[in-house]
């Protein structure tokens, strides 16, 4: 499989096989940076641009599920924020 999950490499998250790329990290690239494929690749040398497009299928696939995830994880930040004290 192109995309695998394991609970032992980066928390479980899905990841691009052979590597420990998570599958955010090329999404969140695409999504929120608007990089596109080949200036992914860039950034990231140790992908081809097959593994990007296998990323970004897959996010696809389950984006409604990342998603959550993302905005639960902005909603901790923020709340560790307004504990944290300011330097």
């Amino acid at each position: 499989p192109a995309i695998i999950s394991d609970a032992a490499r980066r928390g479980g998250a899905p990841i691009i096989a052979g590597t420990s790329t998570r599958v955010t990290d090329v999404a969140l690239r695409y999504e929120l940076l608007g990089m596109a494929p080949d200036e992914i690749a860039q950034a990231l040398p140790h992908l081809s641009l097959a593994q990007i497009h296998c990323a970004l299928s897959y996010y696809y696939e389950h984006k409604q599920r990342f998603d959550a995830e993302w905005r639960a994880e902005q909603r901790a930040l923020r709340r560790a924020r307004r504990g944290a004290p300011s330097l």
